[in-house]
């Protein structure tokens, strides 16, 4: 058999972006997957290897399994290195801090952080060195590895670290020129005001049990959830998959925040229309950022009711979804804090 061309690869890659999408075929994208590599036969082309690399494993860390093709984008990364092509060496990194990061749900030793934290940083300056006054795509991504790295320097325990590299890449983004990439840039701005105002919201709840939320961080929460939430208007069942989340993940928010100060009847509205915003149906599988955002709309909503007089039996009811969907994670992502929905495994074609 011949070795496959480059078009062989083009192909294959654009139906794993399929199912990254929609989450279905993941068995036949994978046999797709092991023919190219078994029959694209080109040692020199490390730009392919690395992107085949990259593919497997974004399957396997939506898909929840065990990370041992971390392995996989380890070379990846080490091919990058002697490569020409930043943005691959920048998918790559990130590939692997974000493997790294989610092996575990806390107690990470030092040497785990150290090493969670230099590929972050490496996959955020690669995108530094290489953003230009009309690169609206490097502009991006470099927003994109800002809101990866602060995710994780957030849940390895620094909260200001966090907060300054996020505002980092909004800055990216408000200060470049009219992003040609108008839709990326919009989704991208969304995640960080999202990841900011989770942040904000629940970092007290993580330091101290109990803690409530200052009256000025429940300000800053709620200016990051709406503005997030102006960035995404759409009606139920309409919009991208992508747009459907990221305006569950902001109502979510916005609908928390006025929990917190108080206001359960505005809050209630706000978490039933998060809630309009289905899952897949049963011929697709929902990704597990999508999951844990419904779980964390249905747990909130659950605290809500909880609280509200006559309103334990609907209480239950949402806790019982929200566990039901906890269910549905694959293995790593399970009882993983509601901010690692914030994460974004890149490919070298989302810019």
């Amino acid at each position: 058999i011949l070795p496959w061309g480059k078009e062989h690869v083009a192909i294959v890659l654009l139906l794993v972006e399929e199912w990254n999408t929609t989450m279905t075929r993941y068995t036949g994208c994978l046999k797709r997957l092991q023919e190219l590599e078994d029959h694209y036969k080109n040692p020199n082309d490390s730009e392919t290897r690395i992107a085949m690399s990259l593919a497997r494993q974004k399957m396997a860390w939506l898909h929840g399994e065990d990370p041992l093709t971390e392995l996989a984008i380890h070379n990846a990364a080490a091919d990058s290195d002697n490569d020409d092509n930043n943005m691959a060496s920048m998918c790559a990194s990130n590939g692997l801090g974000l493997s790294l990061l989610l092996k575990k749900h806390s107690e990470w030793t030092l040497e785990e952080k150290e090493a969670i934290l230099k590929q972050l940083h490496n996959s955020k300056e690669l995108a530094l060195q290489n953003v230009g006054e009309n690169n609206d795509s490097w502009r991006i991504a470099f927003a994109a590895s800002c809101s990866n790295l602060g995710v994780a320097q957030h849940l390895l325990g620094d909260f200001q670290e966090a907060i300054v590299t996020m505002n980092e890449g909004l800055d990216a983004i408000v200060t470049g020129n009219e992003e040609s990439n108008h839709y990326e840039a919009e989704m991208v701005t969304a995640r960080l005001h999202c990841n900011l105002a989770w942040i904000y919201l629940f970092h007290g709840d993580d330091v101290v049990e109990g803690k409530k939320t200052t009256e000025k961080d429940l300000k800053v929460a709620s200016h990051h959830a709406r503005t997030a939430l102006e960035l995404v208007p759409i009606t139920p069942n309409t919009g991208s998959a992508q747009k459907q989340q990221a305006m569950r993940r902001a109502l979510g928010l916005v609908a928390e925040c006025y929990a917190r100060a108080g206001s359960a009847v505005t809050a209630e509205g706000l978490f039933q229309s998060a809630i309009e915003r289905v899952l897949p149906g049963p011929n697709e599988r929902a990704p597990p950022h999508a999951i844990i955002d419904a779980r964390n709309v249905h747990m909130a909503y659950s605290q809500l009711c909880d609280n509200w007089d006559k309103r334990q039996g609907d209480a239950a009811v949402h806790k019982q979804t929200a566990k039901a969907l906890e269910n549905e994670l694959g293995l790593f992502w399970k009882s993983q804090s509601g901010l690692v929905s914030g994460l974004w495994f890149y490919t070298k074609g989302d810019f």
